[in-house]
């Protein structure tokens, strides 16, 4: 059963990627105060990047055969990484 736990353990990663992405994101979006633009600027490039790295993996566990978790419901409850509601950002807390 070597196949499937790697395929399990890629499913988890892209959902854990996929989580992070938002999470980046609501900071991306909700970040107030004086540090306001230089962290708008680094996690617009860091979303990017996930969403790059989210792409390839989703692409090889399609290749592999299997269906690509799309919903979130399907990567908040597979995901290592904790889902966060929105909020606002100070600089200190991102």
């Amino acid at each position: 059963m070597k196949y499937l736990d790697n395929i399990n353990e890629l499913e988890k990663l892209n959902s854990s990627v996929w989580v992070l992405t938002q999470k980046v994101k609501n900071i991306h979006f909700n970040m107030r105060g004086k540090e306001f633009y230089s962290l708008h600027l680094l996690t617009d490039k860091l979303y990017a990047e996930l969403e790059e790295e989210y792409d390839l993996l989703s692409e090889k566990i399609a290749m592999s055969g299997h269906v690509v978790k799309a919903s979130f419901t399907e990567h908040v409850s597979n995901s290592a990484v904790e889902d966060t509601p929105g909020k606002v950002w100070t600089y200190e807390e991102a």
